[in-house]
């Protein structure tokens, strides 16, 4: 999701835009819609075809200012809580079990 909406950002900008604050991809039984959220995530809507992109672009619509806000708040109030220090090598390790668990063996 992330890699796409830098896709788009490209893609704005060849059409004059600052950018695109969604986007959407439709299948023939599951489509997905995403939303930026003041550019601290992205919410991803997965739908099938119960439901139409307008109601999901109407739901979304109140929710994403509210998130943006919520991430805006934790911004502002600064790591809290204690904090986990990673041994070296962690993300090998992480990748090594994921690896394992999605491997066909």
């Amino acid at each position: 999701a992330s890699a796409d909406f830098a896709a788009s950002d490209q893609l704005a900008a060849l059409l004059g835009e600052p950018e695109f604050t969604s986007l959407y991809h439709h299948g023939a039984e599951r489509s997905m819609f995403l939303a930026e959220i003041g550019g601290a995530a992205i919410l991803a809507a997965l739908f099938d075809t119960r439901t139409t992109l307008g109601m999901v672009r109407i739901t979304t619509k109140s929710l994403v200012p509210r998130f943006a806000e919520c991430f805006a708040r934790l911004a502002e109030s600064g790591p809290s809580g204690h904090v986990v220090h990673m041994e070296t090598g962690w993300a090998n390790e992480a990748e090594s079990e994921i690896d394992r668990l999605f491997s066909d063996e």
